[in-house]
């Protein structure tokens, strides 16, 4: 077997303890640091799948907090913590600087990254960004199922103004309530409305599969429609589950309870004031005699999960007239997953070909 084309576990003693994932390739690659969404879940080898074992050398450590790192590691778990387990990966592999790949939540934590150590890193490739603002979260509780809400206890916001209340219920939910009826319903109800939102974005990319797309290429309709009948199945499932009251495994209540405890903290906090920060490393990154492009932008069109607006936000964010084509964005006729057809290809290219490179992007 081709080590350097399959993922690999490790485990490796750092300074803030011990940690563990996937990587792929060997350590003379280009070093990739990939930060897997939804905190709690733990890294996968799929998280690697757009990577080339040949050229890169990528790392997917599983986040503070999820079961596969070790469950008593989530006791001392601010953001910043997850952000120094990071640093302390690097540090440990003798890593000078490293590019970094962020999906979902796992974009939020690059960015928190990049502000904490920006020497350390390389480029930024952020996925479907979230970025823990009220927005992102509304649309995550609002596709609640109103009645298994009602059965925890715990009656769905009617506004955003009552979403900090809401979060900090749901905390305490978990917090003092014994693992029973109250908790799976909560996390059963918190589970089906991420397979929603998933599956809602599936099937719109799905429907909209006759459209151009900017790279004037037609995404195949049979692709896109499997994938949003996966996604459907899935929901399907998770619904019956959640209406026949099944309990719900262990390890999926921590992982939704470590979720709210994030949420309820009110995690934007970290990237709040860290706009010069990310200009004056964008402006020695955009300086460098690497000519490819600091930040890419990968979006679905019809992400139902992460607002598209946070793209916007970003742009906005890392605007600098001195630093033209430093920050590139990518609109995929996807929803919000990683797996679905459009957004697979898309990492891909974005990691195999020049599209890091503007001068590339104009000759095209």
């Amino acid at each position: 077997m081709n080590r350097e084309a399959t993922p690999q576990p490790w485990r490796l003693v750092t300074a803030t303890g011990t940690q563990s994932g996937w990587r792929l390739g060997e350590s003379g690659g280009e070093p990739w640091l990939v930060l897997h969404g939804g905190p709690g879940g733990g890294a996968s080898p799929a998280l690697l799948a757009a990577f080339d074992g040949t050229r890169h050398a990528a790392w997917g450590p599983h986040q503070r907090g999820s079961d596969a790192a070790g469950w008593h590691r989530a006791r001392r778990l601010p953001v910043a913590a997850m952000v120094s387990d990071l640093e302390a990966l690097r540090v440990a592999l003798a890593i000078p600087r490293w590019s970094v790949l962020g999906g979902s939540w796992g974009a939020y934590l690059a960015l928190a990254y990049l502000r904490r150590y920006p020497a350390s890193v390389e480029r930024l490739l952020l996925r479907g960004s979230f970025l823990g603002g009220t927005h992102d979260v509304w649309r995550l509780i609002r596709s609640m199922p109103s009645g298994a809400l009602r059965q925890a206890g715990l009656p769905q916001p009617t506004s955003r103004s009552g979403l900090a209340a809401w979060l900090a219920g749901a905390r305490r939910l978990f917090r003092f309530t014994a693992p029973g009826s109250a908790a799976s319903q909560l996390t059963g109800a918190w589970l089906l409305a991420e397979r929603r939102s998933a599956t809602h974005g599936a099937r719109r990319a799905w429907l909209h599969a006759g459209d151009t797309d900017a790279d004037g290429q037609v995404t195949a309709s049979c692709r896109l429609r499997a994938a949003w009948r996966d996604l459907r199945r899935s929901e399907r499932r998770a619904g019956v589950a959640l209406q026949m009251r099944r309990p719900v495994a262990p390890a999926q209540e921590r992982k939704v309870a470590l979720q709210a405890r994030l949420l309820s903290r009110g995690c934007d906090h970290l990237l709040r004031g860290a706009v010069p920060g990310w200009r004056d490393w964008l402006a020695q990154a955009a300086g460098s005699d690497d000519q490819r492009a600091p930040v890419q932008l990968l979006h679905g069109r019809f992400d139902a999960v992460c607002s598209p607006h946070n793209v916007h936000r970003l742009q906005k964010w890392f605007a600098d007239p001195d630093c033209t084509g430093a920050v590139g964005s990518t609109w995929v006729h996807s929803g919000h997953l990683a797996t679905e057809p459009a957004m697979a290809q898309a990492l891909r290219n974005v990691l195999r070909t020049c599209l890091f490179d503007p001068a590339a992007r104009r000759d095209q």
